[in-house]
């Protein structure tokens, strides 16, 4: 194809027009991540000289982070991942911004199930204050045992905008919450970053929470460094055979879940406490027992002991009961008996754990 002189010019002026877009764009977010600006006027000059030149020691972390910007690039940064969801291990590509559901049966719209504060069970004098629970609808798992299974399979529960769900965390924050568990909230991260991000503007400072089943995909759980304080971890199946038949099926659920504890441990550290005994960073652990010890609950433990160690928070249900599609399965299909949970019970006292915690029979 011939082209003339004034065509050749044309090419050559557009692909360098391209390239400074490219460069100019790589830039500003280099910029954006590393050295945000200073707003310089208007509300939001007002909130960070509000909240940035008065941090104090007690102030979570996340705090430093949005007044260096790091947590909006965070944030924006999970939002491009929507495009071809990859914020959980299924990876399904799903392009949710524009209404698709992925895997997980989640959107572009965030619905939370429930909210409402949480009070000790055993409650001391004077009053210990609560901490807030929020539990999203739609889950990356498919469980057949689940028993939150109206919200995680079936999507049940309210839309919730951005500015909304800020008002609720500033809400729980002013009705006394001490500290806010984030249940299952893997499928609307970039959600709850942003409602952060306008919560933070307007004076919320609790600490968060993350309750997960540890099927999270590693890459992302490190955008959440410094802005998590404490990982509750629910372990489930520890073996592939069992994750396989019911967990969705997830044969990899055992090895997702190792690189997701390793890098909550790599984050928080050694466990630590406040003067009350309550954790105040750290991972703390709860198992499941189900019937004919169908989770492997021995191996969990193992590994914990070889990897993590053995003074964390330990937690041993068994108040299993059958729910959901349980009862389609015989081995999971009646609650669990009282010998069962006491042979996993002595089985972490031999392996030396310091901090356990026994509900049930």
């Amino acid at each position: 194809m011939f082209l003339t002189r004034r065509t050749f010019v044309k090419y050559v002026v557009a692909l360098i027009g391209k390239f400074v877009t490219v460069l100019c764009g790589v830039t500003a977010c280099r910029r954006s991540r590393l050295s945000p600006r200073q707003p310089s006027s208007g509300k939001a000059a007002r909130s960070y000289r509000r909240i940035c030149t008065r941090e104090e020691a007690n102030d979570p972390a996340y705090i430093h982070l949005w007044c260096n910007g790091e947590l909006q690039a965070r944030t924006q940064y999970l939002w491009d991942q929507l495009s071809a969801c990859r914020l959980c291990p299924n990876r399904c590509a799903t392009n949710r911004h524009i209404g698709r559901k992925g895997r997980c049966k989640a959107d572009h719209e965030m619905v939370i199930h429930t909210m409402y504060p949480v009070y000790a069970a055993h409650q001391t004098w004077p009053a210990q204050p609560p901490s807030a629970l929020i539990t999203f609808s739609n889950c990356p798992l498919s469980c057949v045992f689940c028993k939150n299974w109206d919200a995680s399979q079936k999507s049940v529960g309210k839309i919730y905008g951005l500015t909304e769900s800020a008002i609720a965390l500033l809400h729980l924050q002013n009705i006394g919450c001490s500290s806010v568990r984030l249940n299952m909230p893997t499928p609307y991260l970039p959600h709850i970053l942003s409602a952060l991000s306008i919560a933070i503007e307007n004076g919320f400072r609790l600490p968060l929470h993350y309750r997960t089943s540890g099927y999270e995909n590693a890459e992302v759980l490190s955008l959440l460094a410094g802005i998590v304080d404490v990982y509750q971890c629910n372990l489930l199946i520890a073996d592939s055979a069992g994750a396989q038949e019911l967990m969705g099926p997830c044969p990899q659920y055992p090895a997702v879940l190792h690189r997701a504890l390793m890098e909550m441990h790599r984050q928080t550290g050694p466990s630590l406490f406040t003067p009350a005994g309550k954790l105040r960073r750290g991972i703390s652990f709860e198992h499941t027992v189900l019937p004919q010890n169908t989770a492997r609950g021995e191996l969990h433990l193992k590994w914990l002991r070889k990897h993590i160690g053995t003074n964390m928070p330990l937690r041993l249900n068994g108040t299993y009961q059958p729910a959901y599609q349980a009862i389609n399965h015989p081995a999971i299909a009646r609650r669990v008996h009282s010998h069962e949970l006491s042979r996993l019970v002595q089985t972490a006292k031999q392996l030396g754990f310091s901090n356990v915690s026994v509900d049930g029979t």
